[in-house]
């Protein structure tokens, strides 16, 4: 949190921030900018707490990345695959200063996402204002992601969470 502080202090009114609400033309010529990183404010609930209808709404945190590649490189080519990918890891790690993330190189944590792109599809209803009865359930995993690895162990094998939690808090340095 005081690494985002840090970057609002030192960008001054030049930090934006895109919200499904903005229109979309907009929201593309954002996207195109060659200093513009794609990331998301989501968190994932307990398993108890996802099964409530009543669940905080927060698609973001289970679609926002396939949604991405979904909607603006497969759907309608705003970005290339390598740009996108190259937004949502490597550029937000160095900017960050997280000197051995975002890229896959000798010596760095095996972070990794595999992926097909033609079947990635976004399943978290993302409605604006925030309505119920969902469409869909917020909370459902996005189809086409084979296998995630965070920290080099397996957290989704076949689609599916192994229970691995590998994940570490990390510092800015």
């Amino acid at each position: 949190m005081d690494r985002l502080f840090d970057v609002i202090v030192e960008e001054r009114d030049e930090a934006v921030g895109l919200f499904d609400y903005i229109d979309i033309e907009e929201i593309k010529a954002t996207l195109r900018h060659p200093l513009v990183m794609i990331c998301s404010d989501g968190w994932i609930l307990p398993k108890e707490a996802r099964t409530s209808r009543l669940a905080p709404y927060v698609p973001c945190t289970y679609g926002e990345f396939p949604g991405v590649l979904e909607r603006f490189v497969r759907e309608e080519p705003v970005l290339r695959l390598e740009e996108a990918i190259h937004k949502m890891t490597g550029m937000p790690a160095a900017r960050l200063g997280l000197q051995d993330r975002g890229l896959v190189r000798k010596g760095f944590w095996a972070d990794l996402v595999v992926f097909d792109l033609a079947r990635l599809h976004d399943r978290a209803t993302n409605l604006w204002p925030h309505a119920y009865p969902f469409e869909n359930y917020p909370h459902d995993f996005p189809e086409g992601i084979d296998a995630v690895l965070v920290n080099g162990e397996v957290a989704v094998r076949d689609g599916e969470p192994t229970g691995a939690r590998a994940g570490k808090v990390l510092r800015h340095r």
